[in-house]
């Protein structure tokens, strides 16, 4: 490959194919060069072969710089000079058996980049200090948006702010002393700091030099990382609120353990991807804020631990900035504050809630009063809730018995799941009839079917012996177009035939049969081909699915002749 002195461009599927060029700095005229690896004694692999690569642009990344013995060696990349250069990464071998941080401050300091770089990675440097060229009054590449400190013990910092060590006074981090700030930078991301405690940005960087241009913030096994503080100290709060971050787009900070402050999120008013995890010490697990690419609406997602218990865990969200969310997930948290339901009363419209276990029927009836645009409820394993009805539109106030759950009366979609002991009905004075439901999807229950007379799309999944009681009913009043029943094997029973229907009728009801099922879908072959399930289900049906079936090899003639009854006109 060396051989070939006039090529420029190099075109490889991975990086590797261009760290094994052998000489490449006779091929002078190469641009692209997106990966070497620094050779500790074959020949070929010196880091002068880079300062031979005078036209070199775009992403280059040098590894194996543990093997480099000084700050001279590591000047004869020449990277000052290589103005096309937009981003770099310099790597340490985190596994190298020693490590010299005198000698890796050296090189590091001789790998001064040009000052057009946009992009700077630095990965596991084991010297003691950040580089002069950025900090302070020496900072030569004022110009860099996006900057990456992976596995780096300093005391010294680029000017990001005052990050506080372990062990170490504030007044001894050298990044509080006056000097150059970065102009435009647009993503900062620390990873594995062993020592960082505290992230402070006030009043040392201003709005102007660092948080009105970031975009991209990530923060990532910090393990000793206890606070994050974001503030302006000659502004007032409200200015505060409305200056701080205005184009951060992507928020992530993961797998730091010991966090137990950091500023409420959102940060931005602006749309802003927000995903936080492994912070135990904020008292929840997980915590995700964006726009649902599928449905292209704004989300959030909170899930707590078994120890969250106090309201304080709200702290950790602006409400004034989750005014426009209309999917809000919650697992194993505490009920939402009154002022928080208040600000999203307005737009929330569909609401997923599992395993809260300090939520009471009453609690949760009073919390979904304030989402008059809830149209989608999710439910699943809450243990105080054994009782569900639907809250009739009349009644001014709300006072049902603890465990009992009164859903809105506009709700159109319910999924309710895990819960052995819920019984729904008009059994208390508050139980409606559900008519506005046009979904309702039920797991490990027992329920009556004729409760619920205005489904339009029915599915229940593993309800073990529950019958389908009512199934008449529900079909006359000719609203349910959509059927799905897996893992229900006694479903389909007697209880369910057009008998249903005629006592229902005798029983006074206005409503004709009518019935509209379009769609089947079952794993219960047997009992769906049976008289007079198959007449009562096969009247209107236009598509038929049937689940794996083991049990079943091929039809019999009775089943043949309900088959033949479908297709027929």
């Amino acid at each position: 490959m060396s051989n070939l002195l006039k090529v420029r461009h190099f075109l490889v599927p991975d990086d590797e194919m261009h760290a094994n060029i052998f000489e490449v700095g006779r091929i002078k005229s190469l641009q692209e060069l997106r990966r070497f690896k620094m050779g500790k004694e074959s020949q070929g692999f010196e880091l002068w072969q880079i300062g031979n690569l005078v036209e070199l642009c775009g992403s280059f990344s040098v590894d194996n710089l543990e093997n480099v013995e000084g700050r001279e060696e590591a000047e004869e990349t020449k990277l000052i000079h290589k103005k096309h250069v937009q981003e770099l990464i310099f790597t340490w071998n985190v596994e190298r058996p020693n490590k010299d941080p005198a000698r890796e401050e050296q090189v590091l300091q001789g790998l001064k980049p040009h000052s057009n770089l946009l992009k700077l990675i630095i990965k596991g440097h084991g010297g003691a200090n950040c580089p002069s060229w950025l900090v302070g009054l020496n900072l030569s590449v004022e110009n860099l948006e996006s900057l990456c400190l992976d596995g780096v013990a300093w005391e010294t910092f680029p000017p990001i702010g005052e990050l506080r060590l372990v062990n170490k006074n504030v007044e001894e981090i050298s990044s509080n002393i006056n000097g150059r700030y970065f102009n435009n930078m647009k993503r900062i991301e620390p990873v594995n700091l062993p020592r960082l405690e505290s992230w402070v940005v006030g009043s040392t960087v201003t709005v102007g030099q660092l948080m009105s241009h970031l975009e991209v913030l990530i923060i990532r096994r910090c393990y000793e990382l206890v606070e994050l503080c974001f503030s302006i100290s000659t502004c007032s709060q409200q200015e505060q609120n409305a200056s701080k971050f205005p184009r951060l787009q992507d928020l992530r900070i993961d797998d730091c353990p010991k966090l137990l402050s950091l500023p409420p999120v959102p940060w931005s008013n602006a749309q802003c991807s927000v995903q936080i995890s492994g912070v135990r010490g904020l008292g929840f697990e997980y915590l995700q804020y964006g726009n649902d690419s599928y449905e292209h609406v704004l989300f959030l997602k909170i899930f707590g631990n078994d120890h969250t218990q106090d309201m304080a865990f709200w702290t950790t969200l602006d409400f004034d900035k989750l005014t426009r969310i209309e999917k809000l997930a919650m697992e194993k948290c505490p009920p939402l504050p009154l002022d928080a339901l208040q600000k999203l009363s307005t737009t929330v419209k569909v609401l997923d809630i599992s395993e809260m276990n300090m939520l009471s029927g009453k609690e949760l009836t009073q919390m979904l009063s304030f989402m008059w645009k809830l149209s989608e409820l999710q439910i699943q394993r809450c243990e105080k809730i054994r009782a569900l009805g639907v809250l009739e539109q009349q009644e001014e106030e709300i006072a049902p018995p603890d465990e009992l759950l009164l859903l809105p009366p506009q709700l159109e979609k319910l999924y309710i799941r895990h819960f052995p002991e819920l019984s729904v009905g008009p059994d208390s004075p508050h139980g409606g009839n559900g008519r506005g439901l046009q979904s309702f999807f039920m797991e490990w229950r027992r329920w009556c079917l004729s409760q619920t007379v205005s489904l339009t799309d029915l599915r229940i999944d593993g309800c073990g012996g529950s019958r389908g009681m009512g199934l008449g009913r529900l079909l006359a009043h000719g609203c349910l177009h959509k059927l799905s029943v897996l893992s229900t094997p006694n479903f389909f029973s007697i209880e369910c035939s057009k008998e249903d229907t005629a006592e229902m009728l005798e029983q006074g009801s206005s409503l004709p049969p009518s019935f509209n099922l379009e769609s089947l879908r079952t794993d219960d072959i047997a009992a769906v081909l049976a008289a007079p399930i198959c007449a009562l289900l096969f009247s209107s049906l236009t598509t038929l699915t049937f689940d794996d079936n083991k049990e079943i090899e091929c039809f019999t003639k009775e089943q043949g002749e309900a088959i033949e009854l479908l297709t027929s006109d």
